[in-house]
């Protein structure tokens, strides 16, 4: 997948079972000058997934700020996310 200059976007799959309640999670970064749209990773059959929001450019939380549905998502200029999938 081609991102913009700036943009860092990596999944981070967790090996770990049970030790954690989150199956992936998602690193998202916008440090360059304008938004830009990324696509969040798919399921199996190519279907969106549901996404907790763990952390954004102001606050963060092991146990989720909210979830998130959408296939894509715009992060701002300067904005970053953290997002798990649960298992």
């Amino acid at each position: 997948r081609h991102l913009p200059e700036n943009v860092l976007f990596y999944t981070i799959p967790n090996m770990y079972d049970g030790v954690s309640k989150w199956k992936n999670m998602v690193v998202a970064v916008n440090a360059g000058d304008y938004p830009v749209t990324v696509e969040l990773p798919r399921d199996e059959n190519n279907n969106p997934q549901t996404w907790t929001i763990l952390a954004n450019h102001l606050e963060a939380t092991a146990d989720g700020l909210e979830d998130y549905s959408d296939a894509k998502i715009t992060i701002y200029p300067r904005d970053s996310f953290v997002f798990g999938l649960k298992r």
